[in-house]
């Protein structure tokens, strides 16, 4: 009767502490492990595909994290890469009693600009452009830019772009159904043309073309060579990516070099330039960028690429020099094992990693800084959306749904909330 009051004991006091581990329950009587029935599930579909066996389970790459997965709560095995520090950095709700209907993007460090459809004291008419408005995080004054449509973009340097619904009354409509019109903030603006095959990097706000392919064939093969030039800012230059591909008919391979194979030979060779303005060209491995996921770094003049868990992110710097950020090894663990999907930005005070659950396993969801080799867990809400830094890097406004994701009860509606990152001294 005492040895299972023990038990009982030891394990109410495993649930206070919100965590369960895989490894350390023993009955004092016999000395045998109780696996949890979760974790026995785990290891019983491992033990049936023939993988791992609970004698063999130590040769997992992930061997002190594998039955942390089909876990409820954090264990205390993922525990050990990361600490709580939910209250650790100022945090405050946003956009409340606004219709927002454009990307935000900062003025300053201080004030937001965004197209709004509805804010305190105005709501737009079903025929009405939306205005586009200054917000200051701190003070929460709103300012009427005078500006209509929707913003598309806004640079650190001022560079603007904005899309015009000519009948916002009939409902979205196609990029190319849209005015489109650039320019400097606080000028007036000029309308351009829409084209197709663009993208629009954000720190310059302007339409940029994709690729200009060129063909050519020699002999009895056949070579393809495409080029990507992606721009950088002016003073920076271009990113130059050639794909060269080789393809060899097997015909030509069987009858000419005597190859008994039935397939084309395909053969890719790539190259990476980093041209200068005046002309000076730099190798370098910095691949040419998605540009959803690039980003410029004012406060450090450098380029951040955001690639998710399973490959690292890049700082590129105009140098050609990079950084590469490796995930951690938790996080690497629960993209390969589906639970989640994970990105990140790079600010001021260190690499700002965005996790979002993608499974009924919601403990793994928020907002992780690395700082000094340091992970901290920030915010615990599910992050929805990019995340717009402030030019110094220093303040996130980042989309995100409170509390816990597929429950049966209504959801919370995904808010935006801002963060400030740096110290008073980082600022």
């Amino acid at each position: 009767m005492l040895k299972n009051s023990f038990i009982t004991l030891l394990t109410a006091a495993l649930l206070l502490t919100g965590c369960q581990s895989r490894t350390d329950i023993f009955k004092a009587e016999t000395g045998k492990k109780i696996i949890d029935p979760v974790e026995q599930k785990h290891l019983d579909y491992m033990e049936r595909q023939g993988w791992y066996t609970a004698e063999t389970i130590h040769r997992h790459p992930f061997a002190d994290l594998i039955m942390s997965r089909y876990s409820n709560d954090v264990t205390v095995e993922e525990h050990q890469y990361f600490t709580d520090a939910l209250d650790e950095y100022p945090k405050k709700w946003m956009f409340k009693n606004m219709t927002v209907s454009s990307v935000v993007r900062w003025l300053d460090n201080h004030q937001i600009v965004l197209s709004v459809r509805s804010y305190p004291g105005w709501t737009a008419e079903p025929n009405e452009q939306p205005r586009i408005i200054i917000l200051n995080v701190d003070s929460g004054k709103i300012t009427d830019s005078g500006y209509r449509g929707t913003l598309e973009c806004l640079s650190h340097t001022g560079d603007m772009m904005i899309s015009v619904n000519p009948r916002p009354d009939e409902g979205q409509k196609t990029d190319a159904q849209h005015n489109w019109f650039i320019g400097t903030w606080g000028q007036l603006l000029k309308e351009i043309p829409w084209e197709i095959n663009v993208f629009i990097p954000k720190y310059l706000c302007r339409f940029a073309h994709y690729f200009d392919p060129i063909k050519t064939k020699n002999g009895d093969t056949s070579i393809t060579i495409q080029t990507w030039m992606f721009p950088l800012l002016p003073e920076h230059g271009v990113i130059k990516e050639t794909l060269k591909t080789t393809v060899t008919p097997w015909e030509y391979i069987h009858e000419v070099m005597k190859v008994p194979i039935k397939a084309d030979n395909i053969s890719n060779d790539y190259k990476y330039e980093l041209i200068k303005p005046n002309g000076e060209i730099i190798q370098t491995s910095m691949e040419s960028p998605l540009s959803d996921y690039f980003y410029y770094q004012p406060w450090d003049s450098s380029y951040y690429f955001t690639k998710t868990a399973r490959k690292p992110s890049v700082t590129f710097y105009p140098s050609g020099e990079k950084i590469l950020h490796h995930p951690s090894r938790l996080f690497e663990f629960w993209t390969k094992n589906y639970l989640g999907v994970i990105d990140s930005r790079g600010t001021k005070t260190g690499i700002l990693w965005s996790v979002q659950s993608t499974t009924r396993k919601w403990r793994i969801q928020g907002l992780y800084l690395e700082k000094n080799g340091r992970l901290i867990k920030i915010e615990e809400g599910a992050p929805s959306g990019g995340i717009s830094l402030s030019h110094n890097g220093c303040r996130a406004l980042v989309s995100i749904r409170p509390g816990k994701r597929f429950t049966k009860k209504e959801p919370e509606k995904t808010r935006v909330m801002l963060i400030d990152l740096c110290d008073i001294g980082e600022k």
